[in-house]
């Protein structure tokens, strides 16, 4: 197969908008700093064993086990805030590793993994919907984007594992089974969607029983279970007091399916549709496993998929998820909206279309500047652009002074002899980085949480 890396500059303009799209992104992880929900998990080892802290979560408050497991690790309890910005780090590392692996897997292609990888890298930093819950805030990274890491790493070792089979894939898979459905409830739903189609389809293909397949969706459906009869989750849910009927539910998920597309995936599609047409020789010459099913089959499950990243949060606490979930729901978004494309291209007129790779190029990068420019840094339709945010904050200096902010804020805290501390509010909120501020009611759950981390019994900050 020809190079399509050197004899087409279509991809060279992707994999470069693609590394200038990560740089910005791995350069605010210098300045992101522990806030919120950080120091109330940080506080759970020093008077409980790791254990104790799981089952005392799980019967009290959640049964998301694996992000409790990454929240209570959390360095800064040892005094390692440098810990706190290389997790940032690996989140994004472990991300991009876990993209290129899933589409080797896939193709097992080395020009193809590079040009899918790096779309999708770029479609998922610039359109995620809250960039700082996927890297710089723990207690969303943990719980949601490390689910994503996760679940990308499951549908590549899927893949490889159907075509070969071998004890240590197995073995991974069942692991990685445990550690997705402790992360969250929707990346959870979709994981047993996924493994159940996998077992559907190896039994349909070969009229017998794949044992290995049995087996794990047998075990992830004895994880949920556990997951969904844990008291924790009882209790909670108890507390909340408005409740959605089911009719009701049922059709504010719908609404926001819809609303997911518009906001979230029309861009990416375009944006897939230019990298599978200039691709489409290459493409139409595999015959990929995931491709399978028929077109219409694509279509449904998107809707599925989306209706359910919705639909548990309306049911049980009676409000839309929110941005930090509808991350995990952006993730089945950005995988259909790629294989739709590429049945779009394959199978329709647009396969023997002629458009140059430098007029495709000029389409991308009309796209992602006019997107970046025009939405900016502004809630354009409840939706800002993160790759113009991160430049901004960087070249702003604001993600700087945030960061000299917030440590000088520790240190005052840390060097007081007073018990009761009041400090300024911040005066610098990157928003590619920021997630909250405390609040004047030294009462609130984080101030809280605070004073007991710095041993301390107040925290509170002035009103503005």
């Amino acid at each position: 197969m020809r190079n399509i890396l050197k004899c087409n500059i279509f991809n060279k303009v992707l994999i470069i908008a693609s590394i200038l799209a990560l740089l910005p992104f791995l350069l605010l992880c210098l300045f992101t700093q522990p806030t919120l929900d950080d120091f109330g998990y940080a506080l759970n080892l020093s008077d409980k064993s790791f254990i104790e802290t799981q089952i005392n979560i799980y019967m009290n408050w959640s049964s998301r086990y694996t992000a409790t497991g990454l929240l209570i690790l959390n360095p800064i309890q040892w005094g390692f805030w440098s810990g706190y910005k290389l997790i940032s780090l690996g989140m994004i590392v472990l991300f991009v590793i876990a993209t290129f692996y899933m589409f080797y897997k896939i193709s097992t292609n080395n020009a193809i993994t590079i040009i899918l990888s790096c779309s999708f890298i770029f479609c998922y930093l610039f359109m995620v919907p809250e960039i700082v819950s996927s890297f710089y805030w723990l207690a969303g990274s943990a719980t949601y984007h490390f689910a994503n890491i996760l679940l990308i790493f499951f549908v590549g070792l899927s893949i490889s594992y159907y075509n070969q089979k071998s004890l240590i894939k197995i073995l991974m898979l069942f692991l990685l089974v445990f550690l997705i459905i402790g992360c969250n409830e929707i990346s959870m739903i979709y994981l047993d969607i996924y493994i159940f189609i996998i077992f559907i389809y190896s039994y349909l293909k070969k009229k017998k029983l794949n044992y290995s397949w049995l087996f794990l969706l047998v075990w992830a459906g004895f994880l949920t279970l556990l997951i969904l009869l844990s008291p924790g989750n009882a209790k909670r849910s108890s507390s909340i007091i408005h409740h959605i009927p089911l009719l009701e539910s049922f059709f504010m998920a719908v609404k926001k399916s819809i609303v997911i597309i518009f906001r979230y995936g029309i861009i990416v599609f375009i944006i897939n549709l230019l990298v599978f047409y200039n691709c489409r020789n290459d493409l139409k010459k595999y015959n990929f496993l995931i491709l399978y099913f028929p077109f219409y089959f694509y279509i449904i499950a998107l809707f599925i998929f989306l209706f359910l990243g919705s639909f548990p949060s309306l049911l049980s606490i009676g409000s839309y998820p929110p941005q930090r979930t509808v991350n995990v729901i952006f993730l089945p978004l950005l995988i259909f909206s790629m294989i739709i494309s590429y049945k779009i291209v394959v199978s329709t007129y647009i396969y023997n279309l002629k458009i140059s790779p430098n007029k495709l190029s000029f389409i991308l990068l009309f796209i992602i500047f006019s997107y970046s420019f025009i939405v900016g840094n502004k809630e354009f339709l409840s939706v800002h652009n993160n790759l113009y945010l991160a430049y901004y904050d960087l070249i702003s200096g604001k993600a700087y002074k945030y960061n000299k902010e917030i440590e000088a804020r520790y240190k005052k805290i840390e060097c007081s002899n007073n018990e009761n501390i009041v400090l300024s509010p911040l005066n610098y909120r990157p928003r590619s980085i920021f997630i909250s501020d405390l609040s004047p009611d030294q009462s609130f759950f984080y101030n809280q949480s605070m004073a007991k981390f710095f041993s301390k019994k107040t925290i509170s900050i002035l009103e503005k």
